[in-house]
Formats: structure tokens, sequence, C-alpha cells
């Protein structure tokens, strides 16, 4: 059983992001799998590094993406995103250094916090595009 599963209801109608989220669910859900068979840490670190370096590219394009339609909430979803990347880095350190194997919690921050970016965050954005010019959240 995987630890994200994908719904309809993280489409958001932007083939490129709605890639990239599926893409990241598979790879988060690779990760899980690995955590479940007790694969080599060597492994999973690995595919952790995938999903933060596609995570950081996702961003790059959302960013890009945000700055063209002149999002209104450019400003804090930048911040959102400069937030994530300091707690990669930190996971990143930590999976390095400090754990000798991975921990659930790590797994299920990042399934929480992919669910929230799709259905919150990004959604946001994706509303502005479409002409739904409020601001709910960033």
């Amino acid at each position: 059983m995987p630890i994200l599963e994908w719904k309809e209801s993280f489409t958001l109608g932007i083939e490129q992001f709605d890639n990239h989220h599926r893409h990241l669910v598979e790879l988060l859900n690779r990760a899980y799998q690995g955590y479940l068979s007790d694969a080599d840490v060597t492994k999973l670190t690995a595919t952790l590094h995938e999903f933060f370096d596609y995570a950081m590219y996702h961003f790059k394009m959302e960013e890009q993406y945000m700055e063209e339609i002149g999002y209104a909430g450019y400003a804090e979803h930048l911040e959102y995103h400069r937030n994530f990347s300091g707690q990669v880095a930190a996971m990143e350190h930590d999976l390095t250094q400090v754990w000798k194997n991975l921990p659930m919690e790590m797994l299920s921050f990042l399934q929480n916090w992919l669910t929230y970016d799709i259905t919150i965050a990004d959604a946001d954005y994706v509303r502005f595009s479409a002409g739904d010019n409020f601001k709910q959240c960033a």
C-alpha cells in the first residue's frame, strides 16, 4: 500500500505541474516501499535525494509560472518554497550525518507536505491564473 495515493482532487489542470506532482508522489511511494521492505539506507537516501532535487526543479518551474501570470501571492509562495528548501537541507544533513536508518517521521512529514502543497498552496495560484484572483493562502 502506498503512503500517498494519487487522487483526482490533486489534479490542478496545468499538465506540467500535475505531471510534476505525480512524479513526486511516485518518488515518495518508492521511498516508503523501500522503508517497509528494509531496503538499504543508501538506496533510500538516493530516492529521497531524487525527491528533494525534483521538488527544487518543480519550485523553479512554478516560480517562473507565477511570475508570468503576475500571481498576487508570489512573495508568500516564494517564502513557502524557501522554508521547505531549508527543511529539506536539514533533512538531507540528518540522513547522511545523523540517522543510520530512515525514520517514518520523515516520510510522514513529506506525505503531509506534498498533500498540502498540491491541494492548498499550488491550488491557490491555479485559481488565480483561472481568473479567480482572490488570495486564499500561499
